[in-house]
């Protein structure tokens, strides 16, 4: 192991007792101007809070809540006192990346890495290939350090139980979230894992997953639990087929969780897998609408993954679109128009250069379902009609002849419910996007892959029999 890794073990242990020492440093391997998106405040009220400057060190006795911005989103993490959190730039998409190197996803990328302070963005690790000395030293030493922070939220928070209670809570789910990041990450190989990894997972599982505190854990935590249940069916997962992952996944749901986990999991799984079609799919919503309690999972699961009554709102059939032609078209004509094929939507812009890359590929998908019964349209958000046009020839040249619609915006009231089958939800529109529509004109998927992955002729090979569907195999309910 590392010499300074069995140094920041030491000192990790030594430092937590002591609450007078309460400096959190932070790193940055960037020159900008990072206090301009980072900004730390006090949670318990002491009036402490202001931007990062370049001195990088914030010195404060007590927990903080630490904010930084992720693309347009804004994020929380809670620092305690002594935490070290490394500030640094994502290699791809420019994102902001906050890694506590207290967390056990960071300690042992530290042990993968020559000596020193590293701020570079790490894809994962082979935990597989860690010593048992190494890991348990490392299991035993961040579990003290997360019972110091309980110690330290205890001696803030007297006054207030309910609020220790839920940063309680909130560290209870950080543990979990830090042991699952291999398999949130998807870049461990989980059928190598030694089997004191595991134990010591089962444990921490027990530990959390006994509380139905779903929503209070955050989407990390959700992320978690999901991971959590890949882990514990890993033996019975048999190479990349989605229906035996959705069979077996499902049945670990059942069987390894209860309460609102359990409700989660099997709510997460149909919405993943619906778009296979499988012929025993209605026993599977049957059964979580049997064992589901929640009113928001079960309000997400009839009206996004059950259209069975599915039906377009009337302002939405008479949306109108425009055509090249400058005349226009409502929703309900283009539906009528292609009754009885199936149709893939394309959203796109004369602006997006991915747009125009992928339409070669899109093309290869028209040559080869065409025939069998696919319709592609394509709907511009362009908000500039003359760049619309302007790009329709670039767009025919590389696709070939198609039918053309302009919506305007993004989130024009037809386009956000072909991305969430609502009237009243609004999510960001990135193209391009691939809708999906059945013979019925109901919606099946609201986004469907890249048109390079294979998986989109996977999807389409379950409603345009074009060929035989391979690797899918049918199982039953346990």
């Amino acid at each position: 192991m590392h010499l300074l890794y069995k140094v920041f073990c030491f000192a990790v242990l030594l430092s937590y007792p002591v609450f007078g020492q309460s400096t959190v440093m932070i790193y940055s391997n960037e020159n900008e101007a990072v206090g301009e998106i980072v900004h730390y405040e006090d949670i318990f009220g002491n009036m402490f809070w202001g931007k990062l400057q370049n001195d990088r060190i914030i010195d404060a006795p007590f927990p903080i809540t630490f904010t930084y911005t992720d693309g347009q989103t804004r994020r929380n993490v809670l620092v305690m006192p002594n935490d070290t959190i490394v500030l640094g730039r994502r290699k791809t998409g420019g994102h902001l990346e906050v890694m506590n190197k207290d967390s056990i996803y960071n300690a042992l990328v530290l042990l993968t890495k020559e000596p020193g302070l590293s701020t570079e963005y790490h894809p994962g690790f082979d935990i597989h290939k860690t010593e048992d000395s190494d890991f348990k030293l490392i299991i035993s030493t961040l579990d003290s350090c997360h019972w110091k922070r309980k110690e330290v939220v205890s001696k803030f928070t007297k006054s207030d139980s309910a609020y220790k209670y839920t940063l309680e809570k909130e560290l209870d789910y950080y543990r979990i979230v830090d042991l699952l990041r291999p398999y949130i990450s998807e870049n461990t190989n989980i059928l190598n894992i030694p089997k004191w990894y595991q134990d010591t997972i089962r444990i921490i599982k027990d530990t959390v997953t006994d509380k139905d505190s779903l929503w209070m854990g955050g989407k990390e935590y959700r992320t978690a639990i999901v991971a959590l249940n890949s882990f514990l069916c890993r033996d019975s997962l048999r190479g990349d087929d989605p229906a035996n992952k959705f069979y077996t996944e499902f049945s670990s749901a059942l069987h390894n969780f209860n309460g609102i986990q359990q409700s989660y999991l099997m709510a997460w799984l149909l919405q993943k897998y619906k778009w296979l079609n499988l012929p025993d799919f209605q026993e599977y919503l049957n059964r979580f609408y049997a064992i589901c309690k929640d009113r928001n999972l079960l309000a997400y699961v009839m009206d996004k993954v059950d259209n069975n009554n599915f039906e377009y709102p009337n302002q939405i059939l008479k949306s109108k679109l425009k055509k090249p032609d400058n005349t226009y078209s409502s929703w309900e004509s283009v539906l009528n128009k292609h009754k009885g094929k199936v149709v893939m939507v394309t959203f796109w812009a004369s602006w997006c250069g991915p747009c125009y890359y992928y339409l070669p590929y899109l093309k290869k998908i028209k040559t080869q379902y065409g025939l069998s019964g696919l319709d592609i349209i394509s709907i511009s958000i362009d908000e500039d009609e003359k760049k619309w046009k302007s790009g329709l020839k670039l767009y025919n040249d590389r696709f070939g002849s198609s039918e053309h619609y302009l919506t305007r915006k993004s989130k024009s009231s037809l386009s956000q419910f072909l991305m969430t089958s609502r009237l009243t939800e609004t999510v960001p529109l990135v193209i391009p996007n691939y809708v999906l529509l059945d013979s019925t004109g109901k919606i099946i998927v609201s986004r469907m892959p890249s048109a390079d992955d294979e998986q989109i002729h996977r999807i389409l090979q379950v409603y345009i029999p074009e060929e035989p569907i391979d690797s899918i195999t049918i199982g039953k309910l346990e």
